[in-house]
């Protein structure tokens, strides 16, 4: 009971070290702001005045909720939202705990708990504005409802569980079908009829509210796969693959760079310790890489299943000290075989902890000079103005303007031609200065034939009036 204590106070010191109050800008982060921000002053889901079809409806209805009750945040010190997240995530380690304490004991759940507490991406995305966190939140309580109705007479709260997690995780993240079909399979397996049903009838429910898998969800990802896939599917997924044990997995335990033996080395063991998992938590995880292997490869696609790896790789941990004789070479055992694990979450959490406290450099620092120049961006432009840069979602929230990028311009071929360009109609355009060496969006505006005027210069961009079309 006093190690339990003694490790909660200890994960509530490292929530409270990576609380700032300030926000991680990020181009996620800011278009789930931006719609929350037009919930809030009824405008609808909508992103730049258009309905914004690419995200789920249940994180931006959350910020949404907190600005209608208590106001706008600062939009750079957003730190009632910022602290909601911090309150999610102590209350995901809750439920973690639960979850693995009832399958496998106090012992290993405070140890599941603790090394999910120190995860630099669980640590990450408890001080970002975006639904991952919310997402594994939902996931651990669908599975903790599964763990109760497996447990037996407390089906109407097992029940409960499952679907208040399954319709949090509709609303919030698409991968909500993974723990859906995971748990549809393990209870068919089990002839759990009666409890096969009703997940079936939720399932159902969600699909007829909106077919396309979740609200507002347009299928670019499916559209997106099936051309890739259409073209050389065995490189595809080879790519992928690799993708997938260089950086996605490692990257799930230590955000950031890895060498790729090493990190090959650190995601076989993730994976055979998932093995070590019972079946349906087996199952959810590899829905989830088989998934992201089609869809994409990102650490954060993985926070869902962090706590089931991290269990995973206990469980290979003890069956290897178990070879051991008892005593204290069997403890040593047990250390030597979580250190790997353990090191490498203690050296992402640091920078975590050395980037939300300002200790070390900002972490994407190449949209700080977008998040400084959007004032000015605001000053010189109106709401009617169209503004083209190369980070448009941070700029659209921060400036509330109309700011588009490149990729985002319809265009028939590869990449857009000068006459596309000119057709959108743009009325300003935001470049780096000529001293960044970035010629990409300069050299695509300068082939368009667009004459310019400066208007101001902040953070090494310029921002330019578009005053006419030279190629007409």
């Amino acid at each position: 009971m006093r190690s339990g204590w003694v490790v909660a106070a200890a994960l509530a010191a490292l929530l409270v070290l990576s609380y700032s109050g300030r926000w991680r800008a990020g181009r996620d982060s800011a278009l789930y702001r931006e719609v929350g921000h037009e919930l809030a002053i009824g405008d609808g889901f909508t992103f730049r005045g258009e309905r914004e079809q690419l995200i789920h409806a249940g994180y931006p209805l959350w910020l949404a909720a907190i600005e209608r009750t208590t106001g706008e945040d600062d939009p750079r010190a957003p730190a009632l939202a910022l602290l909601t997240m911090t309150v999610l995530a102590a209350v995901s380690l809750l439920v973690v705990h639960r979850l693995v304490r009832a399958r496998h004991g106090p012992a290993i759940a405070l140890a599941a708990v603790a090394l999910v507490g120190i995860d630099p991406v669980f640590l990450r995305f408890s001080s970002e504005l975006r639904p991952d966190l919310p997402f594994l939140l939902a996931a651990m309580t669908t599975l903790l409802g599964a763990e109760r109705l497996r447990a037996g007479p407390r089906e109407p709260r097992a029940f409960a569980l499952i679907g208040a997690g399954l319709a949090a995780g509709w609303l919030l993240h698409p991968a909500c079908w993974f723990v859906a079909a995971a748990l549809a399979i393990e209870l068919g397996r089990e002839r759990r009829t009666g409890a096969l049903i009703a997940i079936a009838a939720i399932a159902i429910a969600m699909i007829a509210v909106d077919p396309r898998g979740g609200a507002w969800f347009d299928g670019d990802y499916g559209r997106a796969v099936a051309s890739q896939l259409g073209h050389d599917p065995l490189a595809h997924l080879a790519r992928r693959a690799d993708l997938l044990l260089e950086q996605g997995l490692p990257g799930a335990i230590c955000d950031g760079p890895w060498p790729p033996l090493l990190g090959v080395v650190y995601a076989v063991l993730l994976i055979a310790g998932a093995t070590q998992l019972e079946r349906g938590w087996t199952i959810y995880v590899a829905i989830t890489l088989g998934a992201t292997m089609l869809v994409g490869v990102n650490p954060r696609y993985y926070l869902a299943i962090l706590p089931l790896l991290v269990v995973g790789w206990l469980l290979a941990a003890r069956a290897a000290a178990a070879r051991v004789r008892p005593g204290p070479r069997r403890v040593a055992a047990w250390c030597l075989a979580l250190a790997p694990l353990v090191a490498a979450e203690a050296i992402g959490s640091t920078r975590i902890i050395a980037e939300q406290r300002g200790w070390s450099a900002a972490p994407d620092p190449a949209l700080a000079p977008y998040v400084a120049s959007a004032p000015a961006l605001a000053r010189a432009t109106t709401a009617d103005d169209v503004i083209l840069a190369s980070e448009p979602r941070v700029l659209s929230y921060l400036a509330r303007r109309r700011v588009w990028g490149l990729i985002e311009i319809p265009h028939a071929g590869d990449a857009i031609t000068p006459a596309e360009l000119r057709r959108f109609g743009f009325t300003f355009v935001v470049l780096p200065d000529e001293a960044s060496g970035d010629r990409g969006l300069r050299d695509v505006v300068r082939d368009a034939g667009l004459a310019l005027r400066r208007v101001d210069a902040v953070a090494g961009l310029v921002l330019y009036r578009i005053t006419s079309d030279a190629a007409r």
